[in-house]
């Protein structure tokens, strides 16, 4: 019995791993995806904290000048920092959609391979069955001329 042998072993394997760096990816990108959106809620968390901070000195009476242009400093830079956080997340996002649609064409591939190999794997077992059945066949019919055969030779 022949062996099967699948001409586009290396395109398979190839394929196969093509598609575990792409998962690889996109495990990495949402990873980022979510580290970027825990900093900017951080940093908004951050903003309230001050705001509130702010509003307990205004109703306690301890406020004075200096520290209201440094509060409204410290938000303005921190408005700075969200926005350039929230240009991260979506980058991020961005690049999780791209790794996403690349893991989709990487499975489509190794599948339309996979899919090659089934078929040749059908053919395969389909021609093995035949020749199978050729040599029992075979076998038959000499058993039937060897009982023949003998037969012959008994009546005689």
């Amino acid at each position: 019995m022949k062996r099967f042998r699948f001409r586009l072993e290396r395109v398979r394997r190839v394929r196969r791993v093509l598609d575990q760096q792409a998962r690889q990816n996109l495990a990495g990108a949402i990873a980022d995806r979510i580290a970027a959106e825990t900093s900017l809620t951080d940093l908004r968390q951050t903003v309230r904290q001050r705001i509130d901070e702010m509003a307990a000195l205004q109703s306690s009476g301890e406020i004075d000048v200096r520290r209201v242009l440094q509060h409204e400093g410290d938000l303005v830079a921190l408005g700075r920092v969200i926005e350039l956080a929230a240009e991260v997340v979506e980058e991020a996002v961005v690049y999780e959609d791209e790794c996403a649609a690349a893991l989709t064409e990487a499975r489509r591939e190794l599948e339309v391979v996979e899919s090659l190999r089934e078929k040749a794997l059908l053919v395969h077992r389909d021609g093995v069955m035949k020749s199978e059945l050729a040599d029992l066949d075979e076998n038959a019919a000499r058993r039937h001329a060897v009982e023949l055969t003998t037969a012959r030779e008994d009546d005689r």
